[in-house]
């Protein structure tokens, strides 16, 4: 499958590479992604201004996704293949400013 990378960060760094599909561990799912986008949090991510919660090495960016599962792992119980998904971070946070628990 192809993927972008940004290795070491920084856009101009930015490259599609080639890897093997990955199959999902315990606990997890495999999506295809139907429908992407790449938004700011992106950009900030590869420029490495994320904070000390910033992934350094083999970053990945896409915070907006959307596809179906098409193969769950090990002790998933509530999807299964088929399953229209979007991903989604910081799902509890209903309001206010950004904090750990949020």
């Amino acid at each position: 499958m192809k993927v972008a990378v940004a290795e070491p960060l920084g856009l101009d760094n930015l490259k599609i590479i080639e890897r093997p599909e990955p199959r999902p561990g315990v606990g997890e799912v495999l999506v295809r992604i139907r429908a992407a986008s790449l938004n700011y949090r992106d950009l900030l991510a590869i420029e490495g201004g994320y904070g000390t919660q910033q992934k350094r090495a083999d970053l990945v960016p896409l915070s907006d996704g959307a596809g179906e599962i098409v193969e769950t792992g090990p002790g998933v119980t509530r999807w299964r293949a088929g399953d229209r998904v979007v991903g989604c971070f910081f799902a509890n946070w209903q309001s206010g400013p950004p904090n750990a628990e949020r």
